[in-house]
Order: C-alpha cells, then structure tokens, then sequence
C-alpha cells in the first residue's frame, strides 16, 4: 500500500479498518446461513481468511499509536 511507504498513517489506518470489517464471520446472520456458509468455505480459506482479518486489525492498532 503506498499510504505505508509514504507514512501516511491515517489513509492506511482507514483502508485497513476498512478490511478488518468486512470479516463475514462476524457479519450478521442466521443461524442457518451461518451452518449453510461454514458447510461451504474450505477450512483452509477461513484459517487464512481469519489471518488476514488480524493483521487488519494489528495494522489499524500500529497506525493509530503514532
């Protein structure tokens, strides 16, 4: 991301946030929709999925402490 090689703490902040948040797992949703989407992800897509989630997360937290 060119906000992190620029030191632009704030867009990178934000754009992160921005992929923290679409987490599907902790969208809303039915009990069943949630049965019927675990059914059907791979778990080794949700194991990176989840991954990728945290480091959203962590990123958000470093761009901010400044």
């Amino acid at each position: 991301m060119v906000g992190i090689v620029k030191g632009q703490r704030e867009l990178v902040a934000e754009k992160a946030q921005g992929s923290h948040s679409i987490f599907i797992l902790k969208q809303k949703m039915t009990p069943e929709d949630r049965k019927a989407l675990m059914a059907a992800i791979p778990n080794a897509f949700l194991q990176r999925d989840r991954a990728f989630h945290e480091i959203s997360a962590d990123l958000v937290d470093r761009s901010n402490a400044r």
